[in-house]
């Protein structure tokens, strides 16, 4: 047998402890852990790469992000996109992700099919002075969207039709139906994309008060039923609103509307 003294097992026992110190990655890792995310994180999309090179977006159009406490919402130009999501340190998983269905130009298609691909598997979601999306070689660099794009004002913006929305599901309002609405001193100019017509409205907080709804009634063609139908149910009475960017969503129990401002100059 080997008898080992104490003070050669004391050194065999530190510089044991070395090398599994040594033989632990103790560097920082890549992205700082972070929280849940909160209501109303909202970033545009400022430049995209992919493999170190810069991958131009489509003219005039622009991706925007936005988490809340539960939810995902993308938008590159065309559709809207939304689902669920997961965060874990700076792992972000989505899930379910539903989209509208407009029909757009084929590069602003395409744009909408290579943003949602690069969540199709799990991303790294970075936050503070360098946000990033980061999907395999793609990252996105993100500009928190109220600094990069102030909200439209309610008022005097001219509002159009865009989405209709019942419970969880939504629908594209189709391009030929020009639904809009324009809220200006106390007093809403409705158009549902065949009747137009008038309403008082009050504005309390992120509430609207609508009353003395008055619509023309003529026959509408088939296409503009359900938004006909949508607007009459939703612009009436007490109904919730936000406005993020140029979109504003007015919600009435389960039915909703979203518009979006229309271009000025």
């Amino acid at each position: 047998m080997v008898k080992v003294r104490a003070t050669e097992m004391l050194v065999l026992l530190i510089g044991l402890g070395v090398v599994v110190a040594c033989g632990t990655d103790q560097r920082k890792p890549p992205y700082d852990a972070i929280a849940p995310a909160a209501a109303g994180e909202s970033y545009v999309v400022t430049a995209a790469t992919s493999a170190g090179q810069p991958r131009p977006l489509v003219p005039g159009s622009q991706i925007q992000i936005s988490l809340s406490a539960n939810s995902i919402t993308l938008s590159a130009g065309c559709n809207t996109m939304a689902g669920r999501y997961e965060l874990a340190g700076s792992r972000l998983v989505v899930q379910g992700l539903s989209s509208t269905e407009i029909g757009c130009t084929k590069p602003l298609m395409a744009q909408d099919a290579w943003v949602t691909g690069l969540f199709a598997h799990p991303v790294q979601y970075v936050r503070g002075k360098d946000a990033a999306i980061i999907s395999g070689g793609v990252v996105l660099a993100l500009a928190p969207r109220p600094a990069a794009e102030p909200d439209s004002p309610l008022s005097g913006t001219t509002w159009v039709l865009d989405t209709l929305i019942e419970g969880a599901a939504s629908s594209s309002v189709p391009r030929d139906v020009a639904g809009s609405l324009v809220i200006a001193g106390g007093s809403a100019r409705i158009s549902d994309g065949c009747n137009t017509g008038t309403a008082s409205v009050a504005v309390t907080g992120d509430l609207l008060r609508f009353s003395d709804v008055v619509l023309t009634v003529r026959p509408c063609p088939s296409a503009t039923s359900p938004a006909v139908g949508a607007v009459r149910a939703v612009l009436d009475g007490t109904v919730e609103f936000v406005i993020s960017g140029r979109s504003l969503r007015i919600t009435h129990g389960q039915q909703g509307l979203e518009y979006q401002a229309a271009a000025t100059g």
